[in-house]
């Protein structure tokens, strides 16, 4: 006879409208939910760290294309500007210069890392 109790088939992340339901109701939560799919806590774990460092990654790549989109329009401003005043044209230029540059970000495995151990902190 088969093993009835062997999974042959990947968890599914998945949730049922009814899941969905009792999570809107903060009834439960989605860690909860995937746990009563038969997922062990470790999966359950690995699957939310990565799910949310896949989300920080879009931010980032969100932030970086606006900002550079941000900086393309400041460099045609500045251009305009130096048509009409090149004095105050270089003004702007040394003071964008001067500015802070943003810290690089964290690479994926480190965000990674991050996230786990915070949820681990978090659940235990």
């Amino acid at each position: 006879m088969g093993d009835r109790g062997a999974q042959t088939t990947g968890f599914s992340t998945r949730l049922t409208d009814f899941d969905d339901a009792l999570i809107k109701r903060d009834i439960c939560s989605r860690e909860q939910c995937l746990l009563a799919k038969g997922m062990t806590q470790e999966q359950v774990m690995d699957l939310l760290v990565a799910e949310e460092a896949e989300a920080r990654t879009r931010e980032i790549e969100a932030v970086a294309v606006a900002a550079a989109a941000d900086r393309d329009a400041r460099k045609l401003e500045l251009a305009a500007a130096a048509a009409a005043d090149p004095e105050l044209a270089a003004a702007i230029a040394a003071s964008l210069s001067e500015a802070k540059r943003a810290a690089p970000p964290k690479s994926a495995a480190e965000e990674q890392a991050e996230m786990r151990a915070k949820r681990l902190a978090r659940f235990g």
